[in-house]
């Protein structure tokens, strides 16, 4: 799928990812990046807005991809699934009868097909996933990686723009990823600190959303906490009659 009409590059150091993504198949008519580059410069780059937010859902055991977004419906019947592909809103696409509410706003999103992975193990794949990286990845039989964890693409933005105590720069909805009993590597900040863990929010049926980073520790209290604030603030206090 070629969609050159939408990518849009602001300048050579602002080149947004989506844009690489679309053009990673140019080449097979000859067209590489740097052409796609100097075509946009001699047209006038016109500038996008930029994103405000990104929402990844992971969909851990999700629906395959070929009953969803990339049935080839011309494969024998042992490779394709049991649906059957309709048309969308763009002109050469097709998607799973069972989306046609997707179908109808295919001019809204960019399908990649390009994406793969060098493991069929789930546990390094997740790594894979999450991270960019196979690195300090572990498997399923227990067997790690080489090197050392990347950081999860969310920390990473939040490393870009910057810890901001009001509002969380990344933020998880729901438990740690785990294959089995066996936790997914690459879901935090990793070389980039703990600052840059994402802020979890979880759902119980009964209690609803939780804050797990917000739970007092064992042993403490909201009222001792308190005490705790009130008598530091008398310390100060004293410390400043004395220095006067």
């Amino acid at each position: 799928m070629l969609e050159l009409g939408i990518i849009r590059a602001v300048d050579c150091g602002r080149v947004r990812r989506r844009a690489v993504l679309g053009v990673g198949s140019l080449g097979v008519i000859g067209c590489s990046l740097a052409d796609l580059f100097r075509m946009r410069s001699a047209e006038g780059a016109e500038a996008s807005p930029r994103a405000k937010s990104i929402i990844l859902l992971w969909l851990w055991g999700g629906p395959s991809h070929l009953d969803t977004f990339d049935m080839k419906p011309k494969a024998p019947v042992q490779y394709r699934g049991p649906y059957t592909p309709i048309a969308t809103r763009v002109p050469g696409i097709q998607i799973c009868e069972l989306l046609p509410h997707l179908a109808r706003r295919a001019e809204r999103y960019t399908i990649i097909r390009s994406l793969h992975s060098s493991s069929n193990d789930h546990g390094i794949a997740g790594t894979i996933g999450l991270t960019g990286s196979e690195a300090g990845g572990a498997s399923l039989g227990g067997q790690v990686q080489p090197g050392t964890v990347k950081p999860a693409h969310g920390s990473i933005v939040s490393k870009a723009l910057g810890f901001g105590p009001s509002m969380p720069r990344f933020v998880t909805l729901g438990g740690r990823l785990h294959q089995g009993k066996r936790p997914i590597t690459g879901e935090g900040g990793g070389p980039l600190g703990g600052l840059h863990d994402p802020f979890r929010l979880d759902y119980d049926p009964v209690a609803g959303v939780k804050l797990p980073q917000l739970d007092l520790p064992e042993g403490y209290s909201a009222e001792g906490l308190a005490s705790r604030q009130t008598l530091r603030e008398q310390l100060d206090e004293v410390a400043r009659r004395l220095d006067r």
